[in-house]
């Protein structure tokens, strides 16, 4: 959270996004919203470009920084520093509710835990 919120404030200012921002920032959650979908654990470039199927609004930004990430000369930007932390938001507001009790994901326990 504390990255998005450093992420927002650089952009608000009109500072330049480092390239690493949105290429990590993006597919980051992205990866982990699909693994919990699905179960499949894919590389951040692959999660980019199943959000951008996913969200059709956010799929030109989204692609560029996969492309970018593939070492393509692609220029992010705020735009895409900006899509970035929108995709966040879209992935989190995507979570199914559970119901008390309910888990999430695999279940982590055992001895010791």
């Amino acid at each position: 959270m504390r990255l998005v919120t450093q992420g927002e404030r650089t952009i608000a200012d009109g500072g330049p996004i480092p390239p690493e921002y949105p290429s990590w920032v993006g597919p980051g959650p992205a990866r982990l919203w699909h693994t919990i979908a699905t179960g499949e654990v894919v590389s951040k470039s692959r999660a980019g470009e199943l959000a951008a199927a996913h969200w059709p609004d956010l799929a030109e930004p989204l692609l560029d920084i996969v492309a970018a990430r593939a070492g393509r000369p692609v220029a992010l930007t705020a735009d895409h520093g900006r899509a970035a932390i929108e995709l966040g938001r879209h992935i989190l507001a995507d979570q199914p509710p559970t119901a008390p009790g309910q888990r999430v994901g695999p279940r982590i326990d055992g001895p010791g835990r």
